[in-house]
């Protein structure tokens, strides 16, 4: 079970609530994320984007989106770490079935959209 779905379940358990936003930070907090609020700030820009896209249910992003949302916050990390920090606790995953003409893009965990 990726590493934000255990936080997501528990923080419901706890208290009935489904906060995405609650479980992405326990989960930059676990593993000790400097930037965890800034991070958190790029997570909300990204499911924001989302939700108010012409096709909310694609949970498709580009690491263009990601790259943009964290220059916005002022975060000075590689993209690519970035990436691999959200992958890691199962916020993203790539989506290798169908990569568009720009490249590999995205799928952001549907349970946190």
């Amino acid at each position: 079970m990726p590493n934000v779905i255990r936080h997501l379940i528990n923080h419901t358990r706890e208290t009935g609530e489904w906060n995405p936003e609650i479980a992405v930070k326990k989960y930059l907090e676990e593993i000790a994320e400097p930037e965890a609020e800034k991070m958190l700030a790029v997570f909300k820009e990204i499911r924001q984007e989302i939700i108010h896209s012409k096709q909310p249910s694609t949970f498709k992003i580009k690491p263009n989106l990601i790259k943009l949302a964290a220059e916005k916050q002022g975060l000075n990390v590689n993209v690519n770490k970035l990436i691999v920090e959200l992958k890691g606790g199962g916020i993203i995953s790539p989506n290798i079935t169908n990569p568009t003409k720009e490249g590999l893009t995205y799928e952001v965990n549907p349970a946190l959209i």
